[in-house]
């Protein structure tokens, strides 16, 4: 075990925020590691902690430090979080009892730790090491899930979450940036050093690049990871301009935001940009309100311009037009006949082997390499899990609430809304791109803060008070129950 600089770093200042006792300020600090998840704060043995994971683990510390708080403040968070806590739980279990109890069941894909061979390698289904550390990854995004829910449950916060997710769009916006001015690996820029440096993690820190060019990057191990990582955050900020909540911040962000994802040549960006506009158009026809027409107008114009530049720069730099359609037709249409392509195409189906060959128990988390959230979910924990996490999804989003589709006034339940079109959307990059069943801390903390703000949101309606007193009619007696508080 052994700590980085950045771990150094973070410990340094993590030690005044537990002693002094803010938990706001230590949910900003894992808000602005996120951006870093190619780093590592401190490595074990073959792996290695990212920050965002390292401060989680310090703000646990500060949660179990009081007692009565903890019994307060995570009872709650337990309850409301329960379909999480249970798939977790679930998981956990699998991946201990599964690869035991299905021993050399099947050949399966390893999701770490064996060198390969060619495209189609596997490993006899056994107890490994990857066991307990997805285990460990599913605990980190309850707890992640459970933080978020304690904080803000809390009057007041609602604008923390705005405001932190303001400040590290545009500080992942400008990595991103500087990843591709900082030129290829072998680049002679006083950037590259600087990236090299950050991007410690023990991980396969790919290189992304083609006829030149340069991919998206910032301090992730690969591309889909930095979009992925963008494309949620995106739809948080975006959905939070759309319900006008500091919407003079937001807009320029969630605008800025969505060209990187389009100039990113990542596949995962584009199906998520592509579901998120047909749900868009879907809550339209729902709910023809949800954009007013000035917002309306400015989407209009900002597609238009998009538009035009797009054909200006076609027309002014056609060789630069020509090498970027190349690359953006190799890192997407051409990817299903890649060896990429084919590769996650047999991981898939051999989780569905996993599932079968279990009677659809599921082998255990990390007991197989998958390409899809859902298939892993689905190989890893089986129907039950299967059905714990889509119920999760379920109570996060609301399907049947009106204040899921239409605008409210409540600051709370429209910052809650946003944090759970977010999770929800998120969900669909990894959906392609996610190896093991663990969703990522991004969600947890989406979802914990979804179910907590809608949840105080509702609290705070049902006990609205009565805005006139009751003035009775001359000669009757005033009911028992006026100036009550007001049910709803």
């Amino acid at each position: 075990m052994e700590l980085t600089f950045i771990g150094m770093f973070i410990i340094l200042v993590s030690i005044p925020i537990i002693l002094g006792g803010g938990l706001e300020a230590m949910f900003i600090l894992m808000l602005l590691c996120g951006p870093m998840n190619g780093s590592a704060a401190m490595y074990l043995s073959s792996s290695s902690i990212t920050p965002v994971h390292f401060v989680l683990a310090l703000t646990t510390i500060r949660l179990l430090m009081s007692p009565p708080a903890f019994q307060r403040d995570n009872i709650p968070a337990l309850l409301h979080n329960w379909s999480l806590v249970a798939f977790t739980f679930y998981g956990v279990v699998m991946a201990a009892l599964g690869p035991r109890i299905f021993y050399h069941a099947a050949d399966l894909p390893s999701l770490r730790g064996i060198k390969l061979r060619g495209l189609y390698d596997t490993v006899q289904l056994a107890p490994s090491m990857q066991n307990i550390t997805t285990s460990i990854y599913l605990i980190g995004t309850m707890v992640a899930a459970m933080v978020a829910h304690v904080l803000f449950s809390r009057p007041g916060n609602a604008r923390l979450l705005v405001k932190g997710a303001i400040v590290i769009g545009w500080i992942n916006l400008g990595i991103g940036i500087l990843s591709v001015l900082a030129g290829p690996s072998d680049a002679p820029t006083f950037l590259r050093p600087v990236f090299e440096l950050f991007r410690n993690g023990a991980y396969a820190q790919l290189n992304h690049e083609f006829k030149g060019y340069v991919r998206v990057t910032g301090l992730f191990p690969e591309a889909s990871a930095y979009a992925a990582y963008t494309f949620t955050w995106f739809c948080f900020i975006f959905e939070c301009w759309l319900r006008d909540v500091q919407p003079r911040r937001t807009g320029p962000l969630a605008l800025t935001m969505f060209v990187v994802l389009l100039i990113s040549t990542s596949s995962s960006a584009y199906i998520g940009l592509t579901a998120f506009s047909v749900v868009l158009v879907i809550r339209l026809i729902l709910s023809p309100t949800l954009i007013s027409s000035s917002k309306m107008g400015v989407l209009a114009a900002a597609g238009l311009a998009g538009l035009i530049g797009s054909i200006g720069a076609m027309v002014a730099v056609p060789h630069f037009a020509e090498g970027f359609g190349d690359m953006l037709e190799h890192m997407t249409v051409g990817k299903s006949t890649s060896t990429s392509g084919l590769q996650r195409a047999f991981w898939a189906r051999k989780s569905v082997e996993a599932f079968e060959v279990s009677g659809g128990l599921g082998v255990g988390p990390g007991s197989l390499r998958s390409s899809g959230l859902f298939t892993a979910i689905l190989g890893s924990s089986g129907v039950i899990g299967l059905s714990l996490f889509l119920t999760h999804l379920y109570r996060v989003l609301r399907p049947l609430a009106s204040s899921t589709y239409t605008p409210v006034a409540d600051e709370d339940s429209s910052v809650g809304v946003a944090a759970a079109w977010a999770a929800i959307l998120c969900v669909i990059p990894l959906g392609i791109a996610a190896s093991s069943p663990d969703p990522g801390l991004d969600f947890g903390l989406l979802t914990g803060a979804a179910l907590a703000l809608r949840n105080r949101a509702g609290s705070a309606l049902r006990t609205l008070p009565a805005r006139l007193p009751y003035r009775p009619l001359p000669g009757l007696t005033p009911p028992a129950q006026a100036g009550a508080p007001r049910q709803a």
